[in-house]
C-alpha cells in the first residue's frame, strides 16, 4: 500500500518506525526501502550533512508530528519539502510516514534539486490527508495483531476469564472491579495479574477492543456512528469521537468513509 501511494503521487516514501511496529517476531515487515530517506537526493545530501538531517527529520520532525498528531508540510535545512503523517497505534505515537522530497512551486529551486517533483502546498496538503487514512489502516492493523498477541500471553485462569468477559461484555460498562468479582481475585491483584501477563492495563486492553470493534462496525455496517459508539461500550458519540481520533488519527465517520470508498472501488 505504501509503494503504491508513492507510486500515485510520484513522491518517495519511507516510514520512520518508533516502537518497530513494523516488525513481527523482529522480522522487518516492509521493504528495506521504504525504511529509511532514500531519494538520491536525500542521499546526496547526508554525504555532508548526515547529523543535520538525522536532527531534524528523525528527531525534530518525529517530535513534532508526534505532539500535533495530524500531518505535517515542512521544509527541510536543505531548502525541500515533506509531508510526514504520525502513525497512531492505540493512540501512541508508532512511528511516521514521510512522502517526498519536492520542491513546492512558490518557491525557488534550491542547488542540486532540478529533478525533483514540483507540488503546490495544497497538493501536498491533500497528499497528507490520504497518507493519514493510511497511516489509520496500518495501525489498526497492528492493533489487532497486538490483541492476538496480548490474548495469547495470558496464562493464568483469572486473566483467561478476564479477558473472555471483555470479549463477550465490551459493551457493558467494565471495571477493573466488576471484573474482579468474577475471578475470585481482588481488584488490585486482578490488576497486577493482568498487567504482568498481558502488558498492558485492562482498561487499556478495553479501549483497544472496543476500537478494535468500532472499526469493524464502521467498515461493515451503515449504522450510524451514535448506535455504534452504544455498540462498543463508549458512554456516548462525543467521548466515542474522541478516543477514536485521538488513537486513529481521523474522525469516525472520515474512517468509515474512507475505508467504504476503498472497497467499491
Amino acid at each position: 500500500m505504501l509503494q503504491s501511494l508513492s507510486r500515485l503521487a510520484g513522491l518517495s516514501c519511507c516510514v520512520h518506525d518508533l516502537t518497530s511496529f513494523t516488525r513481527v517476531g523482529g522480522i522487518r515487515q516492509l521493504p528495506a526501502e521504504l525504511g529509511l530517506h532514500s531519494n538520491p537526493f536525500c542521499m546526496r545530501v547526508k554525504c555532508s550533512q548526515q547529523a543535520r538531517c538525522f536532527r531534524q527529520c528523525q528527531q525534530m520532525t518525529n517530535q513534532r508530528v508526534g505532539r500535533l498528531r495530524r500531518p505535517l508540510v515542512k521544509r527541510c535545512h536543505a531548502g525541500v519539502t515533506e509531508v510526514a503523517v504520525p502513525v497512531l497505534v492505540n493512540g501512541n505515537h508508532a512511528g511516521t510516514i514521510f512522502l517526498g522530497p519536492v520542491v513546492e512551486t512558490a518557491r525557488p529551486v534550491p542547488a542540486g534539486a532540478g529533478r525533483l517533483p514540483r507540488r503546490s502546498r495544497r497538493e501536498l496538503a491533500e497528499l497528507g490527508e490520504l497518507a493519514q487514512l493510511l497511516a489509520g489502516h496500518l495501525a489498526g492493523a497492528t492493533e489487532a495483531r497486538l490483541l492476538r498477541e496480548v490474548q495469547a500471553k495470558a496464562r493464568s485462569t483469572p486473566v483467561r476469564r478476564a479477558l473472555a468477559m471483555a470479549e463477550e461484555f465490551h459493551a457493558r460498562p467494565l471495571t477493573i472491579q466488576s471484573v474482579a468479582r468474577e475471578t475470585g481475585l481482588s481488584p488490585s491483584r486482578l490488576a497486577h495479574c493482568f498487567s504482568a501477563e498481558v502488558g498492558t492495563p485492562f482498561h487499556q486492553y478495553l479501549t483497544a477492543l472496543r476500537l478494535d470493534r468500532a472499526k469493524a462496525l464502521l467498515r461493515g455496517s451503515s449504522l450510524p456512528v451514535g448506535e455504534i459508539a452504544q455498540r462498543t461500550g463508549f458512554c456516548n458519540q462525543n467521548h466515542f469521537s474522541t478516543v477514536f481520533s485521538r488513537a486513529v488519527g481521523v474522525p469516525p465517520a472520515a474512517y468509515r468513509h474512507a475505508q467504504q470508498d476503498s472497497v467499491e472501488t
